[in-house]
C-alpha cells in the first residue's frame, strides 16, 4: 500500500504541476497576444513618426531657401543703400565745396565793394542805383559772383561731356564746374 499511496501523492504533484503549466501557458499566450497587438501599434506609431520627421526635414529645407533668398534680397537692399549713401556724400562734399567757394567769392566781392571809392558812389547819388535796379545790373560792378574756373576751364568741359549719357545738349544745364563734377561722379558711381 505504501507503494500504491505514494504513486498517487506523486500523480497528485505532476497533476498539479500540470495544472500550473497549464495556467502559465494561457497566461503567456494572452501577453503574447496582448504584445502583438502592441506591436502593431508601435509599427503604426514609427511610421507616423517617420512621416513627421520627412515632413519636418522638408519644412527645414523650405525655411533655408526661404532664409536664403531673404537674405539674398537683404545684401542687395543692403549694396542700394550703400551706393545711395556714398552718392549722398559725394553730393554734400561737392555742396560743401560749392558752398565755400561762393564765401570766398563773396567775400571777394564784398572786399571789392569796400574798396569803391565812396565818394565816387556818393556823387552818383540814388538815382544811378535806382536805374541800376531797373535794368537788373548790380549797383556795384564789383559784387557779381562768379565762377571764374567754370569760365576758365574748357578741358573741364570736355570730360564732363564725355561723361554725359545724354548727349551734348546737356552740356548747357551746367552753371558751373562743381555741377559738372557732382554729375560725373554720380554718373560714375552708377556705372
Amino acid at each position: 500500500m505504501d507503494g500504491a499511496l505514494i504513486g498517487m501523492i506523486l500523480d497528485g504533484i505532476v497533476l498539479l504541476f500540470l495544472a500550473v503549466t497549464i495556467f502559465f501557458s494561457v497566461r503567456l499566450s494572452s501577453n503574447m497576444a496582448a504584445f502583438r497587438s502592441s506591436r502593431k501599434e508601435l509599427d503604426k506609431l514609427v511610421q507616423d513618426l517617420s512621416r513627421n520627421i520627412d515632413r519636418a526635414e522638408a519644412a527645414i529645407a523650405g525655411m533655408k531657401s526661404a532664409s536664403r533668398e531673404a537674405g539674398a534680397e537683404l545684401q542687395e537692399r543692403m549694396n542700394k543703400a550703400r551706393i545711395q549713401a556714398d552718392e549722398l556724400n559725394i553730393m554734400t562734399e561737392a555742396g560743401d565745396n560749392l558752398a565755400a567757394r561762393l564765401e570766398r567769392l563773396a567775400d571777394r566781392g564784398r572786399d571789392a565793394a569796400a574798396r569803391v571809392d565812396t565818394t565816387g558812389a556818393a556823387s552818383q547819388g540814388l538815382g544811378a542805383v535806382a536805374a541800376s535796379v531797373k535794368r537788373k545790373e548790380p549797383a556795384i560792378a564789383g559784387f557779381n559772383i562768379r565762377d571764374r574756373e567754370f569760365e576758365d576751364d574748357d578741358a573741364g568741359a570736355d570730360l564732363a561731356a564725355d561723361d554725359l549719357s545724354a548727349g551734348d545738349d546737356d552740356a548747357d544745364m551746367f552753371h558751373s564746374k562743381a555741377e559738372r563734377e557732382l554729375f560725373a561722379a554720380i554718373n560714375k558711381g552708377r556705372r
